[in-house]
């Protein structure tokens, strides 16, 4: 796959997956074995990844990722991206603050195929 191929499969993710719940995507966009490194009590592949989107949708109810810097080469591909959330429901074993609040992260997707193998990510936690 090209680098643009790459940059276009992180926007899908953000965008459709993310943004807007589509979960059926992600089947799509993941490998079967995809991991997670930066979470390791994810289950691998996409069962993992829509287990962990449910769960933060759920716990933050318009959830919403702008994507602020996308730089991708070779296989890889870096993005850093704002999450604006209001936390109104139970997450992580917290009670709901509905407070509005912002957090960013850098992430780093490895790409195969034109499937998304593996990902680590630095940032704040979503809490």
């Amino acid at each position: 796959m090209s680098v643009e191929e790459n940059k276009t499969i992180i926007r899908r993710l953000f965008e459709e997956a993310l943004n807007q719940g589509n979960l059926a995507i992600v089947d799509e966009l993941f490998t079967s074995d995809f991991i997670d490194h930066s979470t390791p009590s994810q289950i691998p592949g996409p069962q993992g990844v829509k287990e962990y989107f449910t769960m933060v949708r759920a716990g933050f109810p318009g959830v919403y990722v702008t994507i602020d810097d996308l730089i991708a080469e070779g296989d890889k591909v870096v993005v850093r991206t704002t999450w604006h959330r209001t936390q109104q429901s139970r997450h992580e074993d917290r009670d709901p603050t509905n407070t509005q609040v912002t957090r960013t992260l850098i992430q780093i997707f490895y790409l195969q195929g034109g499937k998304i193998q593996e990902e680590w990510n630095e940032g704040e936690g979503l809490g």
